[in-house]
């Protein structure tokens, strides 16, 4: 979508829209970032052109392989986004969008946070006033699917069936196991 104004840089910005720039009359489109040489002036000068990426429309209801066991967990991702699942008996649905990998410490610092609509639909979330149940619900999902990931990673390099972990475990059992 092409922004015809500051005020609609703004808006697609404060949504989490990624916003793209080039001079007019080229195709050379650049990431509007904190690396670009774009100045404040240079939104209003009309030498520059924007356009904004549409957010996508998640298809409602979710389908998934589940028995909501857990209070939060991770869906699945589309389109750049990983969607996750808060809640037990009236689950919410919320859609991550990851900037950068974060520290261990925080694993929400470089997302950006999307409530999932009943129509599909996604409205960004402020995380300074988002409940802290539902950032606490998101961050164990993620650490979660995280860990996942890497252990599937592991088991299919063949490290758990090593003699080395096996030996390892031997070494590291704990009194009382088998």
């Amino acid at each position: 979508m092409i922004l015809k104004s500051a005020d609609q840089i703004f808006e697609a910005l404060l949504n989490g829209q990624l916003v793209h720039w080039c001079e007019y009359g080229s195709d050379d489109w650049s990431p509007l970032n904190d690396q670009a040489q774009v100045n404040f002036a240079d939104l209003y000068t009309g030498f520059l052109q924007f356009k904004a990426d549409e957010l996508p429309v998640i298809p409602m209801p979710m389908q998934f392989s589940s028995t909501h066991r857990y209070f939060s967990e991770y869906i699945k991702t589309f389109e750049g986004l990983e969607i996750y699942r808060v809640g037990k008996t009236r689950a919410s649905y919320f859609a991550l969008r990851v900037k950068s990998s974060g520290t261990i410490a925080d694993y929400l610092c470089n997302t950006i946070i999307y409530c999932i609509q009943p129509d599909g639909s996604l409205k960004k979330m402020d995380k300074s006033v988002t409940p802290q149940w539902i950032l606490d619900g998101l961050e164990n999902a993620r650490v979660a699917m995280r860990k996942n990931r890497r252990h599937q990673v592991l088991e299919s390099t063949g490290f758990f069936a090593s003699e080395d972990y096996k030996s390892f475990k031997r070494k590291n059992r704990h009194s009382g196991a088998v």
